[in-house]
């Protein structure tokens, strides 16, 4: 949209003259124009004449705007830019009079120029002006930084500077304060790139929760109250509070039961309400025969979903495959020697624990007699022993071996305190794996099904439920419970 400007008059007159530009502000070969206008007046003859900076405008045109007739003189723009008219007869005139045509020079300085007109009528003069800045398209080069606060950049045309505060971004964390050491925040002007870096403090401890009493970073300990539930929770073993926060039990207790149940009335804990026994509804008549899942074999009552002597299943060891009670069948893993044992007839892969053999192969012997695989010596080629230094083991002993097979002295294993290889769980053994301290051998022994394995937690709260009762030829362990109060949870 063109903007209009009004001139301001120079000298005094009663021509009522307006002068107007479509432009106050224009850049080089700009065109625009400059509109003269007078107040209601009867003319007889007259003038227009414009003045400007020859340097930085041009003058393209000029045309009359008011009315002529053939008797009429009117005259265009002469090489000193004045226009003349005379009417033949007076005429009214009002508003538009004269319009020039204006172009900004190609080689213009940036620089506010201004205008004249002069207008003369019946022998009366007014001149006005108006004024336009000649703006640079501004080809500026990249930002720079000047310092933290400020950048800079340069038009190549004009050379004009501009200096701006900087815009930063949010600023992304680099290196993360911690409980121990100050961390540290890069923003990232978004003009120019520049970066500045922010010292964050040191931060506050870390906790998993609000019941966690060991800071995660530097192991500061702290006093905690734990938050309990009025209402109680409870398994088949015990009831307690628990905490809203971390879920920790406090004060764990047994059930107390209340009268034996009924055929209508269950036995229920006279704490808690949790149900220990159901309303029996009839009287029992247990199968003969077992039932069993993967956790254990129980005698089922034929008239309900009671159970009747619920115990682990009985394995020999953890590569058995088959309860010594029930039957029950599960699938087991072998773990093999890596070395060969050999006889003469072979050699073979022989399991650590329960001592399962893979399939023998035969012997692939040398011109010594020697078999290549596993290095068994045929005895009916004599030759001196050469005994190697690594050892050489089985389930009972450890020696040093002749190429030929021949043994030194077989010594016992030095076995180490051991560690648990496959954690047991409620219907699965476990096993733990020795290595002998001379030889490296391993051996593994069984951790009977249900078995709790301690872990080394800040410290535990452990209960002695019971020891073991024989009864007959089958082994009941009772084991105890374990508490962690980092962890929290409940008693199994």
């Amino acid at each position: 949209m063109a903007t209009a400007l009004i001139g301001t008059a120079l000298a005094e007159g009663g021509l009522n003259t307006t002068v107007s530009a479509t432009k106050d502000k224009g850049y080089r070969t700009d065109e625009f124009s400059v509109v003269v206008s007078v107040g209601a007046i009867t003319a007889e003859t007259g003038g227009v004449a414009i003045s400007y900076d020859s340097a930085t405008l041009e003058l393209v045109s000029g045309k009359w705007l008011i009315p002529q007739t053939a008797n009429d003189l009117f005259s265009g723009l002469n090489a000193n830019n004045k226009a003349g008219f005379a009417y033949a007869q007076a005429q009214a005139i009002s508003g538009a009079f004269f319009e020039f045509g204006m172009k900004v020079r190609e080689d213009a300085m940036f620089v506010p120029t201004e205008i004249k007109v002069t207008v003369n009528i019946n022998g009366q003069t007014e001149e006005k002006a108006v004024s336009l800045t000649v703006m640079c398209i501004n080809n500026f080069s990249p930002w720079t930084a000047v310092d933290d606060k400020q950048h800079t950049r340069q038009c190549s045309i004009c050379r004009e500077v501009e200096t701006v505060d900087h815009t930063f971004d949010t600023g992304k964390v680099t290196k993360p304060a911690t409980c121990l050491e100050t961390g540290e925040k890069v923003y990232t002007c978004t003009g120019c790139g520049h970066t500045k870096t922010e010292t964050l403090p040191i931060g506050k401890h870390n906790f998993v929760n609000a019941c966690d009493t060991d800071c995660n970073v530097c192991g500061e300990t702290r006093e905690i109250t734990h938050s309990y539930r009025s209402g109680w929770v409870n398994d088949k073993n015990c009831h307690a509070h628990e905490c809203s926060v971390c879920g920790f039990w406090g004060s764990a207790e047994a059930h107390k039961p209340g009268p034996a149940p009924t055929e209508t009335t269950a036995q229920t804990c006279t704490v808690c309400g949790y149900i220990i026994k159901p309303a029996l509804g009839h009287t029992h008549a247990y199968a003969t025969e077992w039932t069993h899942n993967e956790e254990g074999h129980w005698h089922a009552c034929q008239g309900c979903e009671v159970q009747e002597g619920f115990t682990q299943h009985v394995f020999e060891n953890a590569c058995d495959t088959t309860c010594d009670v029930c039957g029950f069948t599960r699938e087991t893993e072998h773990m093999y020697y890596e070395n060969y044992l050999s006889s003469a007839e072979g050699h073979w892969h022989e399991c650590r624990i329960c001592g399962n053999k893979l399939e023998m192969e035969h012997h692939e012997p040398n011109d010594e007699g020697m078999c290549t695989v596993c290095g068994y010596q045929d005895d009916t080629q004599a030759h001196e022993h050469k005994y190697q230094g690594s050892w050489k083991w089985d389930a009972t002993g450890h020696w040093k071996e002749c190429e030929c097979g021949e043994k030194n002295t077989v010594e016992p294993h030095v076995w180490d305190e051991g560690k648990v290889a496959l954690r047991p769980s409620e219907g699965k053994d476990g096993a733990r794996l020795y290595t002998c301290n001379v030889c490296g051998a391993e051996k593994t022994e069984l951790i009977p099904a249900g078995t709790i394995i301690m872990n080394n937690f800040p410290w535990m709260l452990v209960i002695i439920v019971g020891g073991i009762v024989i009864v007959g030829v089958t082994v009941y362990i009772l084991v105890g419970v374990i508490k962690s109060k980092k962890k929290g949870g409940r008693f199994s």
